[in-house]
């Protein structure tokens, strides 16, 4: 049985079976289902046949942030539930606690509420607005604001002259975005900041720069440690990778082949190559940015979010040529929705005039969300830094 069969299976048992059904249904007094914009069909039917006509059911949820209709959920699941238990009561948990003033009242005009829906916490900063000309522009302009949020993360960027704002540490941060490849751009980016961070869906190591490098270089005979010490010096030599991307993965590739399961086998150590991604090495505990999908994100909360690739054709996403329909363009706005609220203290929102975007170089326009946040909200501004030569600071 795979996941899916525990409860298909089950909802088929219960409604060929009644006695069976009858049984299960006097066992449960009480049944709560959390997260109830996610409810599929099959699931839905497993509530109805655990709580029969007449059984106590809450469900908890929030359609506004009904976002996985790709996984067979249904945003009309509360307008049926009302109509398969009329005598039912609504309880409507209506305020925010999580972000500022700002962020709620934005976000409520995205979904067409009054812009002081729900609001608890004051206003706070304005939410900051930025376009650039291409998707590194991009990237570079979100590891700068990170950077002067921070107050500077490092020596050198406590000599550019920025200013900090607030204590924030690495983990106060996601970069949220609408696909995975909108990440490379940033990975990069963030690795030429020294900036440490985690993305949600961790590459494959296999795929990494340095381990192909090491792995095409890998000569035979000898000890594995040492030979894949030889293989990076060659692979060094040949510039078949920079000198980080090779230094990370000669740790990587020595620590796969010190473990019980290689030991010291070559064959083996290209098996592991190909099952272990990235996270397999990071320290839980360590403190990083988060980078991740918008669908990654819901249920999480940050101090500081950023939202990219805000151009209409990816946020809300669309193919070229496609014909839309209004339950995948209110799904889109959700999506959105969830994006925003994600944010504590800050958000910021940034696309770029070129991108690209299914196969080739694209201009995109803005988002058609960005028109329906009030620009009494937004703030708009130059990039936080430009790319500088690397300079030596005296000590002295």
């Amino acid at each position: 049985m795979d996941f899916d069969d525990l409860v298909g299976l089950a909802v088929d048992l219960l409604e060929r079976d009644e006695e069976i059904a009858a049984r299960w249904r006097g066992r449960f007094t009480h049944i709560l289902a959390d997260e109830f914009q996610d409810i599929d069909e099959g699931q839905y039917r497993l509530l109805r046949l655990l709580a029969g006509t007449a059984g106590n059911l809450c469900v908890i949820g929030d359609p506004d942030q009904a976002i996985y209709g790709f996984r067979g959920a249904d945003s009309t699941c509360f307008e049926r539930f009302a109509r398969d238990f009329p005598h039912s009561r609504t309880v409507r948990l209506a305020r925010n606690y999580r972000s500022t003033g700002t962020i709620v009242a934005a976000s409520s005009a995205l979904m067409g509420r009054p812009t002081a829906d729900g609001a608890v916490r004051s206003m706070g900063e304005p939410i900051l607005l930025h376009a650039t000309a291409t998707e590194r522009e991009e990237a570079e302009f979100v590891a700068a604001t990170l950077e002067e949020l921070m107050g500077g993360h490092d020596m050198l960027a406590a000599n550019r002259g920025k200013i900090g704002s607030g204590p924030f540490g690495f983990a106060d941060f996601a970069v949220l975005y609408r696909t995975d490849g909108q990440s490379a751009a940033l990975r990069e980016a963030f690795d030429r900041a020294g900036i440490p961070f985690g993305k949600s869906t961790p590459a494959p190591i296999a795929d990494h720069p340095g381990v192909a490098a090491i792995l095409a270089a890998l000569k035979e005979g000898g000890d594995l440690p040492g030979r894949l010490s030889a293989a990076a010096e060659a692979a060094r030599m040949a510039g078949a990778a920079d000198a980080a991307q090779l230094a990370e993965a000669k740790g990587w590739l020595a620590a796969l082949a010190a473990a019980p399961d290689v030991d010291g086998d070559e064959n083996r150590l290209r098996e592991q190559v190909l099952l272990a991604t990235e996270a397999d090495f990071r320290d839980a505990r360590a403190d990083r940015v988060s980078l991740m999908t918008m669908h990654a994100a819901k249920g999480l909360e940050f101090s500081v979010v950023f939202v990219v690739g805000l151009e209409d054709g990816l946020t809300p996403f669309s193919f070229p040529g496609a014909d839309g329909n209004d339950e995948a363009a209110g799904e889109e706005r959700r999506l959105f929705y969830v994006a925003m609220t994600r944010a504590k203290e800050r958000l910021f929102l940034t696309r770029t005039a070129e991108r690209f975007h299914h196969g080739k170089p694209r201009t995109l326009p803005p988002s058609p969300f960005l028109d329906d946040i009030p620009g009494s909200l937004c703030t708009r501004r130059t990039p936080a830094g430009r790319m500088r030569r690397p300079q030596q600071y005296s000590l002295f």
